[in-house]
């Protein structure tokens, strides 16, 4: 048998055992709930902890502050020595259900996220957001025609001095189809503090949303154990696919050089990393220190 038969062959019996093992559904499956300690050394748990990619440049594993354990995430941002200026975060691709109503599954996260001092004001302000749920495009839809919207839910940090501040609590959507963003039309539902941090100790967070782009959207927030935010309404992109949820430090600068900003670097930690969804998710289930 030719050595070209042969190789027909071999990719053909491939091509097969492929497409049954894509039929028997032996992709993946995503653990339901999710819990990431990131300790460091940890079996299993890669650079920053399963099913987490990197998102701009990667935040590491760190023994320097914990919520619990040995280790934290540590997402560090200088906008003069960092490969990608603005952004350091960890991206986890869970797939969420989004807008279909009543029958939109709830999800939950949970986290804590700790701000070390000095963590000063910025003369030029910019958006510091420490946990978003991002939206994707629509499986049909190329890349090339995506119009990429801000997240519909972002938690950023507002520093009111260099020892604490406000969270600030963004809540986007429209049932516009496919909706195109401009600095005037950002499509914001909720825009206000929702609480205060304080630098040198740990923040725990739980978020429980329903994404859509109609009436039957839910978000609540629990931070240190408080309920602070309760919304029903509009809460996502009509027409979008799936939401996921990203964490780290993600902010507004895009020049090296800003005249008249002495900050350069933005630090920060998460720990206690929890999701939960459908018959699974609860507070008690990602609630930090449990």
């Amino acid at each position: 048998m030719g050595d070209l038969l042969k190789k027909k062959i071999r990719g053909l019996k491939i091509g097969i055992t492929s497409s049954i093992l894509l039929a028997l559904g032996s992709a993946p499956v995503i653990a339901n709930p999710v819990y990431i300690n990131f300790e460091p050394g940890s079996s299993g748990q890669g650079s920053i902890g399963s099913g987490l990619n990197c998102s701009g440049n990667c935040p590491t594993l760190s023994t320097q502050f914990s919520r619990r354990g040995n280790g934290s995430m540590k997402s560090v941002v200088n906008r003069l020595t960092s490969e990608t200026m603005y952004r350091t975060e960890a991206s986890h691709k869970i797939s969420m259900d989004v807008n279909h109503g009543e029958n939109t599954e709830e999800y939950w996260f949970g986290f804590s996220i700790y701000v070390p001092s000095p963590y000063p004001t910025l003369n030029q302000y910019t958006y510091e957001i420490f946990f978003q749920l991002h939206h994707s495009r629509p499986a049909d839809m190329s890349k090339s025609d995506f119009p990429s919207l801000s997240p519909p839910l972002q938690l950023s940090l507002r520093p009111g001095s260099s020892t604490g501040g406000d969270i600030q609590l963004v809540l986007r959507g429209t049932d516009e189809p496919l909706a195109k963003q401009s600095k005037k039309t950002e499509y914001a539902q909720f825009r206000g503090n929702i609480a205060k941090y304080s630098t040198n100790k740990w923040v725990d967070f739980v978020v429980n949303t329903k994404f859509d782009s109609g009436s039957k959207g839910m978000t609540q927030i629990w931070v240190d154990g408080n309920l602070v935010f309760k919304y029903t309404g509009r809460n996502y992109y009509s027409g979008h696919g799936e939401a996921y949820p990203k964490f780290g430090m993600y902010n507004g600068w895009r020049t090296r050089n800003l005249n008249n900003e002495p900050v350069v670097q933005r630090t920060i930690f998460h720990d206690e990393y929890r999701a939960a969804w459908g018959k699974e998710g609860s507070y008690d289930a990602v609630a930090p220190g449990r």
